[in-house]
């Protein structure tokens, strides 16, 4: 007697050991990332049912044994949350067809009933996972109604031996479901951890570090496979005016209705928004055409301004700056291939916002199809300063500025900075204005004076978005370089006149505009400012327009905007109207 007690216990000990390192590997797999995880789970089940097998016929007196702890293995999975009916199917049929192999010697109404309570212990095991998980008192009844329906119907064994079987079964059922539940909780304590870790606590979307777990993966796994991968970088524009204007709170309930009006786009193709920064997110867009990486971010763009974002009892309307990239063969690692993105986020930051930039061509895909959308503003809004000063709200100021100049009659504009933000001042506050612009020289711009003046400037006038600085003179590319990241930082962007005989194409990848001066600069001198702003995606502006026929002429170079005498005239509302028909026909 003591030595069937003692061997019995020996069984049940390897047996408990040997089923704890089963559940141990079955939540590895669980918990593993690999695509094909539940057939992995599929197969390592039916592995160690068929092993188990093998060890009855080789092993016949401890045939009892392995048969037990076979019926264990084929019942647990069944409590998963892995799998959907397919795999259900699989497990059960597991289940039935090594349980007919066992019972080959039964009549067909005990092989009958077994089944029936088989089949039925399934259902009910799919129908009520979540509580048979988690309280061991129900999960053991059911594994009781289970084994009594598998062991019960052997008639070829004594009661006691169908009875000690029983009770061996539901020793290592008990053992296995809280060695289970403590894998659980462990899981769940790391999960949340890993969740803290990889997922910003404002907004939900990933973090920093998983955006670069996930993005050297990609990048490696692209280059690999012969691939594409493309990298968009997404930056809420004036997201600190927001803060500033409506506070904080407001501020982090835009971030979050914004994150949501993107994953509205992104989600249905597979696209996770990673937050890399304050108002600034990044999606990895894998085994896409450019061409449609671009569409996806124009759907991006429309979404943001279709509505204004409710954001604590707040309407406000958002945009959003983009870049896009995509990877090359000659970038050594995924630092290249963002840094690239970075710059053309930039890029759509200084050539006016609200825009997307890939691989360095900005495209200016606005709603208004008109050649300038100060020209459709002009429709709106006109007034008058003094009986001959007409201003031009669609102009941004400049032509108020240039009719300031011809009011005081001087020979040479020599206005002082302070002066002239003096009159953008007032122009703005008259006519509405949110952008305006404003004329520097070279040496103007170096100055160090100007930039602490233009952001002091632009904080006391709430009423301006953002400010454009239009340099008539061609500075250092090294000094535009140097300025352009800090100024756009402050909403404040770049345009150049181009001096002839100037080393001026450096500057155009900090440039939101290049000019052209339709009286001052000889024809050769317009053709190549225009081929440059062509090639560069450089939105090109036309000055000292004074006729139809030099209106005409900034039309043929590719003007996007303009400025001059010409549009003052009350005619211009008609010109508009037929620029608008020529671009729609074009």
């Amino acid at each position: 007697m003591v030595s069937i007690f003692s061997q019995w216990f020996v069984d049940t000990i390897i047996s408990v050991l040997a089923l704890a390192g089963y559940v141990t590997y079955y939540n590895q797999l669980l918990n593993g990332d690999h695509p094909y995880t539940p057939i992995r789970i599929d197969v390592m089940i039916v592995g160690v049912a068929f092993g188990l097998q093998l060890a009855q016929w080789i092993d016949p007196q401890r045939m009892k044994v392995y048969e037990n702890l076979q019926v264990l293995v084929l019942a647990f999975p069944l409590l998963g949350t892995d799998m959907n009916r397919r795999h259900l199917w699989v497990r059960g049929l597991a289940l039935i067809g090594f349980s007919t192999l066992n019972h080959d010697t039964l009549t067909w109404w005990q092989f009958g009933l077994g089944m029936s309570g088989q089949v039925l212990v399934i259902y009910v095991m799919q129908r009520y996972y979540n509580t048979l998980r988690e309280h061991f008192s129900w999960n053991t009844l059911l594994m009781l109604a289970l084994v009594t329906g598998y062991w019960v119907p052997r008639t070829e064994l004594d009661w006691s031996t169908r009875i000690g079987l029983i009770i061996t079964y539901l020793i290592i059922s008990g053992v296995n479901f809280w060695y289970w539940k403590a894998l659980r909780i462990a899981d769940q304590r790391y999960s949340k951890l890993a969740h803290q870790v990889n997922f910003d606590p404002l907004t939900n979307a990933a973090s920093f570090g998983l955006f670069r777990q996930n993005a050297t993966q990609a990048f490696d796994h692209a280059r690999k496979h012969n691939q594409s991968l493309i990298v968009m970088m997404l930056d809420i524009d004036y997201f600190k005016r927001i803060n500033d204007h409506y506070g904080h709170p407001v501020g982090d309930a835009v971030l979050i209705a914004c994150l949501h009006r993107l994953e509205s786009v992104l989600k249905p193709h597979g696209a996770r928004i990673y937050r890399t920064g304050g108002e600034e997110f990044t999606v990895l867009l894998p085994h896409i055409t450019l061409n449609d990486a671009e569409n996806l971010a124009i759907a991006c763009r429309q979404a943001m301004r279709k509505a204004p974002l409710s954001a604590a009892d707040q309407q406000i309307d958002v945009t959003i700056s983009m870049g896009m990239a995509d990877q090359r063969v000659e970038d050594a690692d995924f630092d290249a291939l963002y840094a690239r993105c970075d710059a053309d986020l930039y890029r759509s930051k200084a050539r006016g916002r609200d825009t997307l930039t890939v691989n360095g061509r900005t495209l200016w895909r606005h709603d208004r199809l008109t050649v300038s959308h100060f020209f459709v503003e002009y429709t709106q809004s006109v007034m008058t300063f003094d009986d001959h000063l007409p201003l031009c709200a669609g102009l941004a100021a400049r032509y108020w500025v240039e009719k300031a100049q011809a009011w005081q009659r001087a020979d040479q504009w020599h206005m002082a900075i302070s002066e002239a933000l003096r009159f953008l001042k007032a122009a703005s506050v008259k006519t509405q204005l949110r952008q305006v612009a404003l004329e520097v020289s070279a040496t103007q711009f170096a100055d160090p004076r100007l930039f602490p003046q233009l952001c002091k400037w632009l904080d006391d006038t709430e009423s301006v978005d953002e400010l454009h600085l239009v340099l008539t003179q061609t500075p250092s590319v090294a000094l535009v370089a140097t300025n352009a990241e800090r100024f756009a930082q402050h909403r404040i962007s770049f345009g150049l006149h181009p001096s002839a005989n100037s080393n001026w194409q450096g500057c155009l990848p900090f440039l939101s505009e290049l000019v052209v001066d339709l009286q001052q600069d000889s024809t050769a001198h317009q053709q190549v400012i225009a081929e440059a702003a062509k090639k560069s995606g450089v939105p090109l502006c036309a000055h000292r327009v004074d006729s139809e026929g030099l209106a005409m002429q900034a039309r043929v170079l590719g003007a996007v905007a303009g400025s001059g005498e010409y549009f003052g005239a009350p005619v211009l509302p008609q010109v508009v109207a037929r620029t608008n028909r020529d671009q729609l026909n074009a």
